[in-house]
């Protein structure tokens, strides 16, 4: 369960990065230094993406300094709050197999102890709680643009649903 709640997060972070920033907050000239460090362990591969998508996004939506500053921070807020629900979901990760193992080792097992570990109140109520705070954030975005630059990324999205259909099948 918790792989799927970090993956569902994963997901939901890079649709909202990809897809609505799909591009980033740094123009910059390509004789300019570099937006990242050389080393890759230097920097998480999360952060190298979001950036990536942001300075993608910058271009093609054609951000305005002020714009490209908002969604920049906004970008941080949810890399911060991801890397938390990362540590949040691997303490319970750890909590859940102790769980596990004490069930395991018992001479009896009652079906009611393995729901209670499958239906993880915690975890449900992190998860809501990160949906809500992808779904401000979304707001925030959204509230950044203007109409012609939600317009250029409802067709990019629009597209990338098409592609993405065509190659399935």
């Amino acid at each position: 369960m918790l792989k799927i709640h970090i993956t569902l997060h994963s997901i939901i972070f890079f649709l909202i990065m990809g897809m609505i920033l799909n591009t980033g907050c740094c123009k910059r000239e390509p004789e300019q230094t570099r937006a990242y460090p050389t080393r890759k362990s230097q920097q998480p591969m999360v952060e190298r993406r979001a950036h990536s998508m942001i300075n993608r996004f910058s271009r093609d939506v054609n951000l305005t300094d002020e714009q490209e500053a908002a969604i920049n921070k906004i970008k941080d807020e949810i890399l911060a709050k991801q890397k938390e629900a990362r540590e949040e979901a691997r303490k319970n990760r750890d909590k859940l197999k102790n769980e596990i193992i004490t069930l395991v080792k018992s001479d009896k097992i009652d079906k009611e102890q393995i729901q209670k570990i499958l239906r993880n109140e915690e975890v449900i109520r992190e998860k809501r709680e990160m949906d809500d705070f992808l779904a401000e954030k979304l707001l925030q975005i959204h509230d950044l643009l203007t109409p012609e630059q939600r317009e250029k990324i409802a067709k990019k999205i629009e597209n990338f649903k098409v592609k993405n259909r065509n190659e399935k099948n």
